[in-house]
């Protein structure tokens, strides 16, 4: 018996060391093993899919898409202007599927929510709050997508960084990243602030923040293909005003931190806030998007008696209100049909050129 028992071992030793050998004898695959000439491919032949999107807007009876599928994306706001509120807004309606801002939903996707500023209790509570505030809990359909597809981490004290100081991946990215893949048709992940999940230069220093970019863009190409929607903050100098109205000037220089992290990121929405009359209101546009365009700067209202929703004022006046000097409505008018892209497919309309 005892013979037999060392023979396993001895056998077990022998397939564990062959094992090891042949892993030794090959060649570690390389990045550009395999040419890809176009002459092996239909890429000159024939249009491949059309970007997809997670939402949606209405342009004069036109559906443009809105948040990018499968790419890194940013909500950029000074504090005080409820970012927060608003990426939970986007997680619960994207988990849902009722409206967002002026956007809906193309379809219910099964979204993660991390919040790093709050515990799991206060972020339950925030969460039960706004969901009634958006409505979620009067439609049985919508409640119903929201319970089985999201869901909500506070981890409010826990060191969370997806990348250490030398640029390689922590424990916590390989957990997230783990979790995604198990999940298997993850469509959308939140984290909320994008500072709690940077190293400690990421935010100063192009390098770093390029590298930090890579790994976003990594969760991205798993085989789901969710969007990362992080929320960041904008310049001390960003709140600044323009002409008789007093509405904010919006740029891409408004992003805190290295000019990477705005290179890297396909498509941010900007807030602003100011106080008028005594009065906070919120500004919003569309500062990047490398699928579409958009000339708007909306106009809001923080209501946090209803949940920390946003309630749209001068809904007549948002498009004309944001046309620069050299521009005018017919020429937005006329590169959004230049532009845009009918796919037969979804219904939705598509843009594939890089603004």
């Amino acid at each position: 018996m005892t013979t037999d028992l060392k023979i396993q071992e001895q056998l077990k030793n022998i397939a564990s060391m062959h094992e090891k050998m042949v892993k030794e004898s090959t060649p570690a695959p390389r990045t550009f093993n395999d040419l890809v000439f176009v002459k092996d491919t239909d890429l000159a032949d024939k249009l491949g899919p059309p970007q997809e999107y997670l939402f949606y807007e209405t342009f004069l009876t036109k559906e443009i898409g809105v948040i990018p599928k499968g790419e890194p994306c940013m909500i950029a706001a000074p504090g005080g202007t409820g970012k927060s509120f608003l990426a939970l807004g986007c997680a619960i309606s994207a988990a849902s599927g009722v409206g967002w801002l002026d956007y809906k939903p193309k379809k219910p996707v099964k979204t993660i929510y991390i919040g790093a500023e709050d515990n799991q209790n206060t972020l339950g509570n925030r969460f039960y709050r706004l969901l009634r505030g958006m409505d979620v809990d009067k439609d049985p359909i919508c409640f119903k997508n929201l319970k089985k597809n999201l869901a909500l981490w506070g981890l409010k004290g826990q060191r969370l960084s997806l990348i250490n100081n030398q640029g390689s991946p922590t424990q916590v990215y390989d957990d997230l990243k783990f979790k995604m893949e198990q999940e298997e048709d993850i469509g959308l992940i939140v984290l909320d602030p994008a500072r709690s999940f940077m190293a400690r230069d990421t935010e100063a220093d192009n390098g770093a923040a390029s590298e930090w970019k890579d790994l976003i863009c990594a969760m991205t190409e798993i085989s789901s293909r969710p969007t990362v929607l992080v929320t960041h903050h904008t310049n001390k100098s960003a709140i600044r005003g323009t002409g008789k109205d007093s509405v904010p000037a919006f740029d891409q220089s408004i992003v805190r931190g290295a000019s990477a992290l705005v290179d890297g990121f396909r498509w941010i929405l900007s807030m602003q806030k100011l106080v008028l009359e005594n009065e906070r209101k919120i500004f919003m546009k569309i500062t990047k998007s490398n699928f579409s365009e958009s000339d708007v700067i909306t106009e809001w209202k923080f209501n946090y008696d209803l949940g920390g929703i946003y309630e749209k004022i001068n809904k007549k006046n948002d498009i004309t209100k944001s046309l620069s000097s050299n521009s005018s409505l017919h020429n937005i008018i006329s590169r959004k049909n230049e532009y845009v892209e009918s796919s037969l497919d979804t219904g939705l309309i598509y843009s594939d050129h890089s603004i």
